[in-house]
């Protein structure tokens, strides 16, 4: 976990290969990805949240998900992984868009319905050195798992 600034989550996630494979994933998704695993991503909020936000961190919600994922899940924040694909309240001029960096083994595939939306569980907040990290261990689900399991396999070639 070094240099990053954010401990482990605990299960999965944890180790290095876990994380490199998410970060590796969400790269081919066309989301950018620092050095140390970190994704880039962007949520639209109505303006007057963004102070809030910036302060308390986000405040998930359990809205529901894409038919292809469980809904065991914890409330969470929805994100996009590209500025061009966030959803900015339909157009309207009352929202802005927030860009965080969220460490790739807190990100869930929000479903192959969406493939550049992901979501984080249990309301992230800044670290105070720019990476959002969730107050609780995300969920495993199947999705990561396959997604690591693929990385595997393409390693072994």
């Amino acid at each position: 976990m070094g240099g990053r600034g954010a401990s482990s989550s605990g299960g999965f996630g944890a180790g290095g290969i876990e994380r490199e494979a998410l970060a590796d994933y969400f790269r081919s998704k066309g989301a950018e990805v620092d050095k140390n695993g970190n994704v880039t991503l962007y949520h639209a909020t109505p303006k007057e949240n963004v102070e809030k936000i910036e302060k308390q961190g986000f405040k998930g919600t359990n809205a529901p998900l894409a038919s292809s994922v469980p809904e065991d899940v914890q409330p969470r924040t929805f994100f996009s992984l590209t500025r061009e694909d966030v959803w900015d309240g339909n157009g309207s001029d009352g929202y802005e868009t927030i860009k965080v960096k969220i460490p790739a083994e807190y990100l869930r595939q929000a479903g192959k319905e969406r493939p550049t939306e992901v979501y984080v569980e249990n309301n992230p907040k800044n670290n105070g050195r720019g990476v959002w990290i969730p107050n609780a261990p995300a969920t495993s689900t199947a999705f990561d798992r396959m997604i690591v399991k693929k990385y595997l396999k393409s390693k072994e070639k």
